[in-house]
């Protein structure tokens, strides 16, 4: 695991353009409001949001009113590791209430220098990992986890589609709509077409 940014922005563009990033990154909102866009979700950002974006991944970060935030970029084998130990992925990228983290963040950046910013930023995001909830180890989360597996390896194959999945996981198509839906927010065939679009 290893960080390559740790930055307070308190000018965010209005329009906020679409933009993709090397790397991961988990921020904080501060400040005002903000929307978060991607292919699988828009999410009204609001002071005590932890949010992430993803490596290669396009996503859109407006700035409604005076929105501010902190973040740090990060990388490496661990990250993979940390997603899915959270169940953090594209469709549950956002998480509430977390205001108990801004005193934490603001203590840490003030004392960043570049001779320790690698340990304050990686202590910052493995304590911020660590006060996130992990999702419930259910049938249905495990599943959607191989669905969504499933949808990444194979997403370049043209006939791939809910039917085949279902029939390839040994599930009803209905059923596999419902819990897709639900942990998603977006149906299953409009993921699929933002992520071969993507």
């Amino acid at each position: 695991l290893y960080t390559s940014n740790f930055v307070f922005e308190k000018n965010a563009e209005a329009d906020g353009a679409a933009r993709t990033l090397p790397t991961n990154a988990v921020y904080l909102a501060v400040s005002g409001k903000g929307v978060l866009h991607t292919h699988a979700l828009t999410h009204v950002l609001q002071p005590g949001n932890v949010f992430f974006t993803f490596a290669q991944i396009p996503f859109q970060l407006e700035n409604v009113e005076g929105f501010q935030y902190m973040y740090i970029s990060f990388d490496g084998g661990r990250s993979d590791e940390l997603f899915s130990r959270f169940g953090i992925h594209p469709g549950r990228a956002v998480f509430d209430g977390h205001e108990g983290l801004f005193a934490f963040w603001q203590s840490a950046i003030l004392k960043a220098t570049p001779k320790n910013l690698d340990l304050i930023s990686e202590s910052v995001l493995l304590y911020t990992f660590s006060e996130l909830s992990p999702p419930e180890n259910s049938e249905e989360q495990n599943l959607f986890n191989t669905i969504l597996k499933h949808i990444d390896d194979h997403y370049t194959d043209s006939n791939l589609n809910l039917s085949i999945v279902a029939q390839q996981l040994g599930y009803n198509s209905k059923y596999i709509s419902r819990i897709f839906k639900t942990r998603m927010g977006i149906t299953f065939s409009a993921y699929l077409t933002n992520v071969r679009i993507q």
